[in-house]
This record gives C-alpha cells, sequence and structure tokens, in this order.
C-alpha cells in the first residue's frame, strides 16, 4: 500500500491550524469513549433506582410492609430473606 510508505507521507504538509484539529479530533475521540462507558454505568444506576422505587411503591398495595433500608438491601441482592415467613410475606 504506498499511502504508508514514508516518501508518499512526506509529501504532506500541515500547517499549525491542520496539526490542531486533528489533535482536537483525537481529544474528542477519547471523550467519545469516556462518555460511552459513563452513559452505559449511569443507565445502570437508574435501572437498580427505579425497581427499587417501583417495588417499594407496589408492596403497600399487596399488603406487605418491609423498611427501605432492608427493600434495598434485598434488591441489590446485599441480603437474603431471613426466615420462611420473611419469605412469603
Amino acid at each position: 500500500m504506498s499511502s504508508l510508505k514514508y516518501r508518499h507521507l512526506d509529501n504532506f504538509k500541515f500547517d499549525a491550524q491542520k496539526l490542531a484539529t486533528i489533535r482536537e479530533l483525537g481529544d474528542y475521540r477519547g471523550k467519545q469513549i469516556l462518555y460511552s462507558k459513563q452513559s452505559h454505568e449511569i443507565l445502570e444506576s437508574l435501572q437498580k433506582t427505579a425497581r427499587i422505587e417501583s417495588t417499594e411503591s407496589s408492596n403497600p398495595l399487596e399488603g406487605i410492609e418491609v423498611s427501605p433500608k432492608r427493600l434495598q438491601d434485598l434488591m441489590l441482592q446485599n441480603s437474603k430473606l431471613k426466615d420462611r415467613p420473611e419469605q412469603y410475606e
């Protein structure tokens, strides 16, 4: 591929403005990658919060009484059901 040979690359002339634009493009590419990773984490966090709040609001409709802290631990799987009655509440 002749476009990657040094003689061919030596024919390119870049002024300061073009080099600054190329550098900015590299910066924006890095920001884009970071943004895509962060947005995925934010969406996961929002999903967890929505599940907990949805369960918290529907529990009284089903006659289930549980503290918000305990519900959050159960929903995030930080703890297990304590005993048999808690499994059927």
